[in-house]
């Protein structure tokens, strides 16, 4: 292979692609935040917890180079992935068509008027 070339076909490269992913995007910053916060806490922490913690985010890191070092175009790869969005919620004529969901039973009960409006307003 030449130096920057990927194919998005093999499924060893769309998993490093997704594991560069999930590393710089969450694993790592968290690791981050979480050696900030126990420094920050002092001598109210458990010293082997910071330790614990900035091991990890010693390995995290050395992870992440290697992955680097694969030479990889992981720009080309997100642009190139097509990833359907997930839906937050049900449909709402799902949610209200079924006369077994808590929608529907509270939309029944709304409709007779017979809830205190305390336990309907958000």
């Amino acid at each position: 292979k030449e130096a920057g070339t990927t194919n998005l076909d093999d499924p060893v490269t769309v998993s490093v692609c997704d594991q560069h992913n999930v590393l710089s995007k969450r694993l790592i910053p968290l690791s981050k935040k979480w050696t900030v916060t126990l420094t920050k806490a002092g001598r109210h922490t458990n010293h082997q917890l910071l330790r614990k913690c900035i091991e990890l985010k010693k390995s995290l890191d050395c992870v992440f180079e290697s992955i680097v070092q694969l030479d990889i175009d992981y720009e080309q790869y997100k642009d190139q992935r097509h990833v359907e969005p997930a839906k937050d919620k049900m449909e709402e004529e799902m949610l209200f068509g079924d006369p077994t969901t808590w929608a529907a039973s509270l939309k029944k009960v709304k409709d007779k008027g017979s809830l205190p409006e305390t336990i309907t307003s958000k």
